[in-house]
């Protein structure tokens, strides 16, 4: 799939907005001249600028390349199914993960999605389940971000 350069310097033009949006109500530091909202506010203008650019770019682009042109890959029913299931699988996640917990919730998601894609079952399950205890690991443990118990809040 190719976007047009100008779609895209769009994105990165409201990216900027958002940014600047939610760092607004970031708290001041009493003293110091900047504050926590430096940084992201750093970032989000070089994302407008490099926004801006390719806006400049994609209008002035000869001949001009349409708004969206898909690979041939992503025009049949398959890919357009596993996009469709990816999408679920987020709403999937956003409704389940308290009630069934990170990894329960997780491993679930990959495997199905990994069976969709056409991976052999015992693969699927291996990596699924590999795949969840590394990202559990890595963010309860080294990172202390606490993820969703769920049902298995019995063993924590």
């Amino acid at each position: 799939m190719r976007v047009n350069e100008a779609v895209l310097g769009a994105l990165l033009l409201a990216l900027m907005a958002a940014v600047f949006s939610a760092t607004a109500a970031f708290p001041r530091i009493p003293g110091q001249p900047y504050g926590p909202d430096l940084f992201p506010r750093l970032v989000a203008a070089g994302l407008g600028l490099a926004g801006l650019l390719m806006i400049l770019r994609g209008l002035l682009a000869r001949p001009r390349p349409p708004i969206v042109r898909l690979a041939p890959w992503a025009r049949s029913a398959r890919s357009a199914g596993a996009i469709a299931l990816a999408l679920v699988g987020i709403v999937f996640y956003i409704l389940a993960a308290d009630t069934l917990g990170f990894v329960v919730t997780a491993f679930v998601l990959l495997a199905v999605l990994m069976l969709y894609l056409r991976t052999r079952v015992l693969t699927a399950l291996l990596v699924s389940a590999a795949t969840t205890l590394i990202v559990e690991y890595t963010f309860a443990s080294l990172m202390r971000i606490p993820l969703p118990r769920g049902l298995l809040v019995v063993f924590a």
